[in-house]
């Protein structure tokens, strides 16, 4: 009676690992994936962080436009494509003719992310109805030869203003030299779930991507924001 007990026992545990290991394997509908998600993933000693939008059979990464009704045929080939999905292996092709497959598995959260291609997705965060971003954000791109930032200053009373900097070096490394300080744009802001829409003096209207990352234990005050491509820290 024991061995039986035993082996009954032994069993539903095997049953429980394959239920896991094909939950983990089993096929993603393209609803299911639908949304806007930060992949982490981990290169040596360094860490590559980037935005991904999925939409039925398309995807794009960094979007900069607002995704609700992004327009995919306008997007940057380079960054952008389809969605093949055959069983767990997914197949993203860009439009720029590079493909990348790999195995799909769930991970936690449930239903909030998942591995591929050697990377961790998580739905991203939204922002709070009426909040507002009172601080500094800046953030930006280099290349060999010249690196570009860009600081967003909000208040609480809705305003904004943009400056950019930007440097240069002959050596392939940023010196930290200032060429110049642009003044850029300045008007109002306002926040929807995961957009930021700008309204400049002269009447201009920016919508763009745009989310939380990385917040403290007060949700208003977030430590970074993706703003149109970008990810921006607080200073």
């Amino acid at each position: 009676m024991r061995y039986r007990r035993a082996i009954r026992g032994g069993l539903a545990a095997c049953a429980t690992g394959i239920a896991a290991i094909s939950a983990a394997f089993s096929p993603v509908q393209a609803g299911e994936r639908d949304g806007l998600y930060v992949m982490t993933r981990v290169w040596g000693s360094s860490v590559e962080l980037a935005v991904w939008y999925f939409a039925g059979d398309r995807f794009v990464r960094e979007p900069k436009t607002a995704i609700r009704d992004f327009d995919f045929a306008g997007a940057d080939p380079k960054w952008s494509g389809t969605v093949l999905v055959e069983g767990s292996r997914w197949t993203l092709r860009f439009g720029d003719g590079r493909v990348q497959a790999a195995d799909f598995r769930a991970a936690q959260p449930a239903g909030q992310c998942f591995n591929w291609n050697a990377g961790l997705f998580c739905r991203v965060k939204t922002f709070q109805p009426g909040q507002m971003l009172a601080g500094s954000f800046t953030g930006g791109l280099g290349n060999t030869n010249v690196g570009s930032t860009r600081t967003y200053r909000f208040a609480p009373d809705g305003t904004y203003q943009i400056d950019t900097s930007s440097s240069l070096s002959s050596s392939g490394v940023l010196s930290g030299a200032t060429v110049g300080i642009s003044r850029g744009q300045s008007g109002r802001y306002s926040l929807g779930e995961n957009t930021i829409t700008l309204t400049s003096s002269d009447g201009t209207v920016t919508v763009m991507t745009a989310f939380p990352y990385e917040t403290t234990a007060d949700p208003t005050r977030p430590d970074r924001v993706y703003i149109g491509g970008f990810m921006m820290k607080r200073i």
